[in-house]
């Protein structure tokens, strides 16, 4: 079994965020949460250790190479030196000198697709939960979680990926760049995000699924979860669903939030069995 008290992981809604922002503005890339990372990875900086990056969710036509480039340009930035996961796939050996994982997003089908088809995805799962610092984002995000079925993706180009099991490192669903009833246009007449997200928990009582707002991010040390809100998080009362219930947690900006008891996955209550007849 494995040990829950190693698990060390920062989990981003996404990899931009325009809350807040003044009309016009572009968000940047990982702008938002550098405070995060750079105090996430500082560890491994310290010890002159890289993060691999892992660029196979390839958002919208980038080519692997392309994408490393960009987030090895970035981190740079935060002083935090990059390594791209070879486009074969990984093996052990190639994480043995790093310091963390990031995973980024892009399209999540297409992510775990390469991740079963390369046997990457249980080496990953052994390596983190014996310590080895996570950082996701968007696709990266969700297939910590059971499943990816709480994605907001088409199957697209990876339809035969049947198996949507995910590194399941988390109890819980989540949902990231989550948009409430008010980000909808009111003349749209098509299902919102909170009617897929209570259909997904007809189907799935035990399972609570936690909305993440853009700019908004997990950070897991152990078996404790922490819910972390940016300036720029477009909302700051993400909701929690649960079987028929849909719960906001109250956020402050700024103010670390502890959701650990909230993403408890509920166990069924056992029906009792009734006596049988007395001989």
């Amino acid at each position: 079994m494995a040990d829950e008290s190693k698990k060390n992981m920062l989990l981003l809604s996404g990899s931009r965020a325009a809350g807040n922002l003044p009309e016009g503005e572009k968000p940047g890339f990982l702008d938002f949460a550098e405070p995060w990372i750079a105090e996430f990875f500082a560890p491994m900086v310290a010890a002159g250790k890289p993060v691999l990056f892992v660029p196979y969710a390839r958002p919208g036509g980038t080519t692997e190479e392309a994408y490393f480039k960009t987030v090895q340009d970035r981190l740079a930035e935060m002083g935090i030196a990059t390594v791209c996961a070879p486009a074969a796939g990984l093996t052990e050996a190639d994480l043995m000198h790093v310091g963390g994982i990031f995973i980024g997003g892009g399209h999540t089908y297409t992510l775990l697709h390469k991740l079963q088809q390369n046997g990457a995805l249980e080496l990953i799962r052994q390596k983190i939960e014996e310590g080895l610092p996570y950082m996701g984002s968007s696709a990266g995000t969700i297939i910590a979680c059971p499943t990816i079925k709480t994605t907001n993706d088409m199957p697209g180009p990876a339809h035969d990926v049947i198996d949507l099991k995910a590194l399941g490192l988390i109890g819980a669903q989540l949902n990231c760049h989550y948009m409430d009833d008010s980000m909808h246009d009111p003349k749209h007449q098509g299902e919102t995000r909170d009617t897929r997200l209570r259909e997904f928990c007809a189907f799935n009582p035990a399972t609570p699924v936690l909305g993440l707002y853009e700019g908004q991010a997990l950070r897991i040390r152990g078996g404790q979860t922490i819910l972390l809100t940016s300036e720029r998080a477009r909302g700051t009362k993400p909701p929690v669903f649960l079987g028929s219930k849909r719960e906001e947690i109250e956020c402050e900006i700024g103010v670390p939030k502890d959701v650990s008891a909230v993403l408890e996955v509920k166990k069924p209550l056992l029906q009792k069995k009734s006596p049988g007849p007395r001989l």
